[in-house]
């Protein structure tokens, strides 16, 4: 069989025409020709030395001449669905109980031929950094690490350049454009892509000799680590590969995982944190104590015992199947809005409670926010999964775009489960169900343009925020207490005013008080209920604008992230120019035409985003993920001027800004004048001497 399987590749290699990626050729071999009556004695399709010399007679292949072929459009997902029809074709002949090695069997290469591949890319791109930098080491991570990749997996790798002082954004870019230059001398990637406006740069591209995609990252070591940890934990259990093999290929076949959407990383995650719901897991917290800690990135630990075991096994009786339906049922009627997911610590968490005050046991967390330029948990997205290392990150945050489908799926998934999970039904024929019928969207025809025009951030208070507050409420009290409501109350005051600020000063959009629309106040009342809001008349205040717009002032501008006296000086100052010079050349034209509705509260305030119908396609959209980008930036910036010196309305923060710095600069002044005073009298008695 396996001889077999060999010549069989052979052939394809001198057969097939350059243009046929060598992955998929293997793809064609690795994976069952026949039904696969029998996969209790499951073998590696390609031996290590085998797919060694394959990778040879691939590149001596590629060489052989060959016609033009006309340019064809790709498929969205070409091996996905090959893949996706390999899996059915085995399930549907699999005997009882082999379902996971069948699986594990199509999707999953074997290991001795992903180290080949890896090797040979190691060689080329060895090569190819080798004529830039002296001084660096290369690192897999990803799913090839923790041994969940599939046969259509890319390869992601970390480059530790380490005669590099700092791995600033503006470095780390200059030194893919350098990367990318050598490549195409070396004609070893092709396909090159640079993304270096991403919070992790990265250079995505494809190696000519084995087709396959790579990703590679210069700046955090945290993905290798990371990797390394969740590949321990897999061994911790052995239901947890198979229960995340099925999960990835069910979300992958609904696309709804990759890039843009929920990553791999955030669903296991996800996977870990219900394990450790049903007890099955410990909080991974458990396995960083009592060893020294390994701080990567200056702030985070990534220690991790190895010789731990994980000792909990309270439900021994689970199969994968249970673990399946659990976790279906779980998520799909999981409070997202209001929860944050820790694995770190195996438990959910308030958004809001974390917003204002983190619990103690995330003092690595608050040390960090008390840094210069840290940047919170961004908790202003449908979900919100926190990395169990750094903790300022919402692994979900990328999941914007697919959040309604995949709770869609989840809620359709757990009908399947009911009803196909029952003794007595092969579990294949349940697997097959559960990977081929797809969730029917109710509103598919009528709401879903309009959800695609209307937009959402809810605002909570933080504690320095309120503490400087409260502050100057009690300075200005002459010492007196002041109530926490009555600090709360100024904080959405002063909040509203600084959003109004922003609009005009630092989008230059036009803004105007709108009329009530019935439809927005019903959808803010059932919001307010979800949040706890038993009445609306708790809301200080129900504010709706009509905003207005035909620049773009914010297109691809970086966020400031100084805090200075002159930031807010600074930022009108680049949208006057920035609108002059847009208003001269005509470019990146928004037509913005939008109702903005703000619903301010003690507790939060809530801004919904709604097209009218008149302006650009994407123009709301364009400014709801500018505004939400910025808006945290601009909010500490303002109460730390307010910590400086007093109470400033927003409305007159330009003025009060100006103010202060003609004010530092006399003092700066009369500072200099003694010092120039005493050099022009040491100047006057050397002249004298001379």
């Amino acid at each position: 069989m396996e001889f077999c399987r060999i010549n069989i590749l052979a052939k394809l290699l001198i057969e097939q025409p350059k243009s046929i990626c060598f992955r998929n050729l293997i793809l064609k071999v690795l994976t069952p020709i026949s039904t696969m009556a029998d996969v209790t004695n499951v073998t590696p399709a390609i031996p290590a030395v085998s797919a060694e010399k394959s990778i040879n007679n691939a590149a001596v292949a590629k060489k052989a001449p060959q016609a033009p072929k006309k340019r064809q459009k790709k498929r969205k997902l070409p091996v996905i669905d090959y893949l996706h029809e390999e899996v059915c074709k085995v399930l549907r002949n699999c005997p009882e109980g082999a379902e996971v090695k069948a699986l594990t069997y199509v999707l999953q290469p074997e290991p001795d031929f992903m180290e080949c591949v890896f090797q040979k890319i190691l060689y080329d791109i060895n090569m190819v950094l080798s004529q830039r930098f002296k001084n660096f080491e290369i690192y897999p991570f990803g799913s090839s690490v923790c041994g969940l990749a599939f046969k259509n997996s890319d390869f992601d790798i970390y480059v530790d350049i380490k005669e590099l002082p700092d791995k600033l954004k503006k470095t780390v870019s200059r030194i893919i454009y350098q990367t990318i230059d050598t490549m195409k001398r070396f004609n070893t990637f092709e396909q090159t892509v640079a993304i270096v406006n991403a919070k992790i740069p990265l250079l995505k591209c494809v190696h000519v000799n084995t087709g396959f995609s790579c990703d590679f990252s210069f700046t955090s070591p945290m993905g290798r680590y990371n990797s390394l940890i969740i590949r321990n934990i897999l061994y911790l259990d052995q239901r947890i590969h198979p229960l995340l093999l099925i999960l990835k290929h069910w979300m992958k076949t609904r696309n709804l995982l990759g890039t843009g959407k929920i990553t791999s990383y955030c669903l296991i995650m996800m996977v870990i944190y219900y394990l450790q719901h049903v007890r099955i897991l410990k909080p991974l917290a458990i396995f960083q104590a009592q060893i020294p800690r390994f701080i990567v990135d200056n702030y985070w630990n990534l220690a991790w015992n190895t010789s731990m075991t994980n000792r909990f096994n309270n439900c021994p009786d689970q199969t994968v199947s249970s673990l399946l339906r659990g976790f279906v049922n779980f998520y799909k009627d999981f409070d997202f809005q209001s929860q944050i997911i820790c694995p770190l610590y195996g438990q959910t968490l308030s958004r809001e409670t974390f917003m204002t005050k983190p619990p103690p046991e995330f003092e690595a967390y608050n040390q960090y926010m008390r840094t210069d330029g840290a940047s919170p948990l961004n908790l202003h997205h449908p979900m919100c999964v926190q990395d169990p290392f750094a903790l300022n990150h919402n692994i979900a945050a990328s999941c914007g775009s697919v959040f309604r489908y995949f709770v869609l799926e989840l809620r359709n998934a757990s009908e399947i489960i009911k009803a196909q999970l029952k003794p007595g039904i092969p579990s294949a024929q349940f697997l097959l169900k559960f990977f081929t019928e797809f969730a029917v969207d109710p509103h598919a025809n009528k709401d879903i343009v309009a959800k695609s025009t209307e937009f959402q951030v809810r605002l909570l208070p933080l504690e320095f925020e309120l503490s400087v507050i409260r502050r100057l409420m009690v300075d200005a009290s002459k010492s007196k207490p002041v109530e926490p409501d009555e600090v709360r109350k100024r904080w959405s005051q002063l909040t509203v005013s600084l959003i109004r600020f922003i609009f005009e000063e630092l989008f230059k959009l036009q803004v105007s008080n709108a009329d009530l629309l019935n439809n927005t106040n019903e959808r803010l009342k059932k919001y307010q209920k979800m949040n706890g809001q038993k009445d609306v008349c708790e809301a200080l205040d129900l504010i709706h604008w009509n905003v207005h717009g035909t620049e773009d002032v914010y297109h691809m501008k970086k966020l400031t992230k100084s805090t200075s006296l002159t930031y807010f000086v600074d930022e009108a100052t680049y949208a006057t120019n920035k609108l002059e010079q847009l208003n001269a050349t005509k470019k990146h034209s928004i037509e913005l035409n939008c109702v903005v509705t703000i619903n301010a509260t003690p507790v939060d305030v809530h801004v919904l985003f709604n097209e009218t119908g008149q302006g650009k396609k994407n123009a709301t959209k364009c400014f709801f993920q500018n505004f939400t980008r910025s808006i945290r930036n601009h909010m500490k910036a303002y109460f730390l001027f307010c910590q400086r010196s007093s109470f400033v309305e927003p409305e007159s923060l330009l003025e009060a800004c100006e103010r202060e710095m003609k004010a530092n600069e006399a003092v700066a002044t009369q500072e200099k004048k003694p010092d120039e005073e005493m050099k022009l009298v040491e100047s006057n008695d050397l002249t004298k001497r001379n």
